[in-house]
């Protein structure tokens, strides 16, 4: 289940990518931890620098590529953040 919630968000970012920025969903739902949600807003406020310095150095496909990438790495550290609170809230 948690591949299939991070192929869905995956996905989910990487369609919003094929299309004009102007498109995005303002927010929505990007990832699933047990019964925390992780947005679509949280990812773009981690990876807008990374996407500004994308968009600076390059354009179309490549540019989609680089930001889908950009999104994917910040929605695994976000899900891992989230697995890690979870463990120390449990522990304690």
């Amino acid at each position: 289940m948690k591949f299939l919630t991070h192929s869905v968000a995956a996905l989910g970012l990487l369609t919003a990518t094929i299309s004009s920025p102007a498109a995005e969903p303002l927010d929505g739902i990007a990832a699933v931890v047990n019964s925390d949600v992780i947005t679509f807003a949280e990812v773009r406020k981690i990876t807008a620098e990374a996407e500004a310095k994308a968009a600076r150095e390059l354009s179309g496909d490549a540019l989609r590529k680089e930001v889908a990438s950009i999104r994917c790495k910040a929605i695994d550290a976000l899900v891992k953040r989230k697995r890690n609170e979870m463990r120390r809230e449990k522990a304690k």
